[in-house]
């Protein structure tokens, strides 16, 4: 028996996805009380585990749910903080703890820990072979480990309107998202996160990073307590591209931000991290305005390239001696953006990397920004490509292959598993975001498409999304990629649902409103359904009486030619089998989504989209 220890914020948010190896997932719901800590059965509630290792995948459904402790046990019910479950345990002798490192994942490219740090304002060639002012910096470059671009730039020409970009913040936007532009907002100054200077868009690296469970952390020079979203001394917050991001900082942003003050946190925490063994895996890294090169703000320098250049000689061994750096890390040195102010010339970007080619390697293809932010997102498997990093090639020829990222190195011989790994989460919306019409981009970063970002009838409202015709029509929201084999679950619910007239459903193969599969609920069955070229066939139906105002969720899959799907209402145990089944070719791939049947007046409440590609 499974249980979790889990805390619901509200009635509305209570739930979370758990799979075990490759079982199927489950909607785990504390139903019990809100704000307390409760011990939840999850279902299925008994499970026949093998001897040996496990795989818990854990996938969030609703914000502000917490899980505390996952507890296995075949005839203890857990109480409190579960310990009684362990009393009959034989207890081992206390023994002193050795230091040592946290186990570190190793990331499709084999890197396991990145490290960025910023300068500011210099061309390349006022630093390239300025032995006088940039001693240290010249001699990373004939390193072993140490590669380099001759034609790296803040951005390329066709990337902006004018051809280039300035000032400091925009360019510590781009770092971070692949653009200085959004829905909401386009950053063009230097002003602090206040006043609406600041994005709710979620389409940025460290939000990809935070829900694919990767550590983070900005290590900010001289800043001030809290969440630094103000410029304070030698800080200056237009060098800090995470506070402008309200899912890190609050919206608006805020000082007192506790999830802002646990990932951006001061530099000198950097010396701690790195003896403590506890960096996280992807470090952005600022100096100070009297550290970064860009003037002479510091009392007794006349020479600010000299300034920063003895700032890296005094802190970068830390990070190369660390061990997050020999085993599998790559330090990225770059400047946010030239000397001038309408212009582009070529800046500085050089890595090392134990992974690199090293020996002063270098070439002259044309990188910019967007080109760090498509590295990042290959180094650690991210998706989707962010922006401007879609369309620029990666700083994948500087490492120690010419076809893409090293790859993962290949672990010793081991006994082959039987375990089947859980399938990919392929698309994914839980609706959390601030009220607006259409349903915009998904929690996932995907944008909708069908009817869900042009049709009036789509809204968020409370952090659900919504579907309300004025008058009657057939409805579909579409998120993801083509696949071919797929499944997908929906929790969601109707004002009215009877005869045909009002129906709800889920879609997988879906290439254009014509032609699809739709497992469906209409008041009375569950059917699977074709549709080819607009006409609609019924492959398999059962019996399925469903409510208006109750929530129910979906779970429908292709997998060949086999068509499966199964139906229940929210916070009650999932059936065990498939409750239809049917055999069908004439789809082979295609997106997934939601259709709807609605009559005028008729709402849709939809809580929970989520697909995975088998």
């Amino acid at each position: 028996m499974l249980w979790t220890r889990m805390m619901a914020p509200s009635s509305s948010a209570h739930s979370y996805y758990l799979q075990v190896d490759s079982g199927c997932p489950y909607l785990v719901s504390d139903t019990i009380g809100t704000n307390s800590w409760d011990w939840v059965n999850s279902a299925p509630i008994s499970l026949a585990l093998a001897t040996g290792s496990h795989t818990i995948t854990m996938v969030g459904n609703q914000t502000g749910v917490k899980v505390d402790e996952l507890l296995f046990s075949q005839s203890c019910t857990p109480t409190g903080t579960g310990d009684s479950c362990f009393s009959t345990m034989t207890p081992t002798p206390a023994q002193s703890p050795t230091p040592t490192p946290p186990p570190q994942a190793t990331y499709p490219s084999g890197i396991t820990n990145v490290f960025v740090i910023v300068m500011e304002n210099q061309d390349w060639s006022q630093i390239k072979g300025n032995t006088t002012s940039a001693p240290y910096i010249n001699s990373l470059l004939t390193r072993s480990d140490a590669s380099y671009a001759s034609n790296y730039h803040n951005v390329m020409p066709s990337e902006t309107s004018t051809g280039y970009l300035h000032p400091s913040e925009p360019n510590y936007i781009w770092l971070e998202a692949g653009t200085n532009s959004f829905a909401d907002h386009t950053f063009t100054n230097d002003n602090d996160a206040t006043s609406g200077n600041y994005t709710t868009s979620t389409n940025h690296l460290t939000t990809l990073l935070q829900n694919k469970g990767i550590s983070w952390k900005a290590y900010e020079e001289s800043m001030p307590s809290g969440c630094p979203i103000t410029s304070s001394g030698n800080y200056a917050a237009k060098h800090n591209p995470f506070v402008f991001f309200t899912d890190v900082s609050g919206n608006p942003p805020s000082s007192t931000s506790t999830n802002c003050s646990s990932h951006v946190v001061p530099f000198t925490q950097l010396a701690t991290d790195v003896q403590n063994n506890s960096l996280p895996s992807y470090s952005f890294i600022t100096p100070n305005l009297c550290d970064d090169m860009h003037d002479n703000s510091c009392a007794g320098s006349n020479d600010p390239i000299h300034q920063g250049d003895t700032w890296l000689s005094n802190n970068l061994p830390t990070i190369l001696n660390a061990q997050a750096y020999k085993n599998g890390g790559a330090v990225f040195i770059t400047w946010d953006e030239d000397a001038g102010s309408t212009t582009n010339n070529p800046i500085g970007m050089m890595v090392l990397s134990p992974l690199a080619k090293g020996n002063g390697y270098t070439n002259t293809t044309l990188y910019s920004h967007s080109s760090f932010v498509r590295t990042v997102e290959t180094i650690f498997g991210l998706s989707p490509l962010l922006a401007n990093a879609s369309s620029a090639p990666d700083l994948a020829d500087l490492f120690v292959t010419s076809d893409g990222l090293p790859p993962t190195p290949t672990p010793s011989p081991s006994p082959t598993s039987t375990n089947t790994p859980p399938p990919a989460l392929w698309a994914q919306d839980t609706f959390q975001r601030s009220d607006q019409s259409y349903w915009g981009t998904a929690s996932n970063g995907m944008t909708w498409e069908g009817d869900a970002n042009s049709s009036s009838s789509f809204s968020i409202s409370n952090d659900m999304g919504l579907i309300e015709p004025s008058s009657a029509a057939n409805l579909n929201a579409v998120l993801g990629l083509s696949v071919a084999n797929a499944e997908v679950f929906m929790s969601g619910s109707m004002t009215a649902l009877a005869g045909g007239a009002n129906s709800l459903g889920v879609m997988l193969r879906w290439s254009n409103p014509s032609n699809y599969y739709r497992a469906v609920i209409t008041g009375s069955k569950l059917v699977i359904q074709r549709v080819v070229n607009g006409s609609v066939t019924g492959l398999k139906s059962t019996s399925f009486p469903a409510s208006p105002h109750t929530s129910y969720i979906i779970r429908f899959q292709a997998n060949g030619t086999t068509l499966s799907a199964k139906a229940w209402q929210t916070d009650t145990v999932e059936p065990a089998d498939w409750m239809v089944t049917a055999t069908d070719s004439t789809f082979s791939s295609g997106q997934c989504g939601i259709r709807t049947r609605q009559q005028s007046g008729t709402i849709a409440t939809i809580t929970s989209f989520q697909a995975t590609q088998l």
